[in-house]
């Protein structure tokens, strides 16, 4: 137990040092979808927003695994758009 904890604050300090991108608000069983589909967008910064909101094939993927295969309920699912919107707005290009 400890050891997992001792893993996940470790983890969490390596993201954070390599511009993981900033994921508050968005309903955490989105979050994986948003950050595993980075390498789709052909961006080389997961927390470039304005490149991967400019990605097609990265938006399509995300919006696959958010319905299909995250979990999350159609409440979190709508949450997770409006964040999407929300963000790639403030980014300058909005979808």
């Amino acid at each position: 137990m400890q050891f997992q904890i001792i893993a996940t604050a470790f983890l969490a300090t390596l993201c954070a040092a390599q511009g993981a991108p900033d994921l508050e608000g968005l309903p955490e069983c989105a979050q994986s979808c948003f950050v595993d589909n980075v390498p789709i967008s052909g961006c080389d910064d997961a927390s470039d927003f304005a490149c991967l909101c400019g990605s097609s094939e990265y938006i399509n993927s995300v919006t696959t695994c958010v319905l299909v295969e995250s979990g999350c309920s159609l409440t979190e699912a709508l949450e997770a758009r409006g964040w999407a919107q929300d963000t790639c707005e403030e980014a300058g290009v909005p979808i």
